[in-house]
């Protein structure tokens, strides 16, 4: 396309025209009359077939030629354009694609704070029902101390527990304790409760999970 439009420029020149002249006798700015000389059809879109035809026309240049060259011109400027909107809609995709991931990623990350604090107050409660449902006897006498240790009324374990030693229980509904303490130093705790016992037999009852002080 451009160098047909050169041949146009060519063609004025060598008619001693300028582009003044041309512009009035085609009605035209000197500006589109440049810029179809030029090749660059910025501002004349709409209108560039007809002006090039009548240009041709009135330099006396075969307008077949200039309707071919104005064909590849628009070619190439519906591929450019197409170029374009392709490179748009790929932009497009992947900005979605991006938003998606954030969505996603955001999501995710949503997910495992949740799961992290879910575990955090399940591990809580652990301890915490721990703490309130584990039995702790210390026997802080010379002599050992005999445990006996009934579920609904039956006995299900005796123990003896040495000087010294520590031993723990996990407590439930309807259980008992029974403690025979020669020496008469028992140290119980519950939680943060803490029991010092000081008598030679003494029993301990659980009612709903909760022992019940001796």
């Amino acid at each position: 396309m451009e160098e047909f439009t050169q041949k146009l420029k060519k063609k004025r020149e060598e008619l001693g025209l300028t582009l003044k002249e041309v512009a009035w006798q085609l009605g035209v700015t000197q500006d589109a009359i440049a810029r179809i000389e030029v090749g660059d059809f910025s501002g004349v879109e709409l209108y560039v077939k007809s002006l090039l035809m009548r240009y041709c026309e009135f330099l006396g240049v075969d307008t077949a030629e200039g309707l071919k060259a104005y064909q590849k011109w628009k070619e190439a400027a519906v591929s450019a354009e197409a170029q374009d909107e392709e490179q748009v809609q790929k932009e497009r995709r992947y900005l979605g694609l991006e938003m998606h991931n954030v969505i996603v990623l955001t999501m995710l990350y949503s997910v495992a704070v949740i799961l992290v604090i879910a575990n955090w107050m399940v591990l809580s409660s652990m301890n915490e029902f721990k703490r309130y449902t584990v039995f702790s006897v210390t026997n802080t006498a010379a002599a050992p101390v005999v445990i006996e240790v009934e579920r609904d009324g039956a006995l299900v374990e005796r123990q003896k527990l040495l000087a010294g030693e520590v031993i723990e229980y996990r407590i439930g509904p309807k259980m008992a304790f029974n403690f025979v303490t020669p020496g008469g130093n028992v140290e119980l705790s519950l939680g943060r409760k803490v029991w010092k016992v000081n008598l030679n037999r003494f029993r301990v009852e659980v009612e709903d999970g909760n022992a019940k002080s001796p």
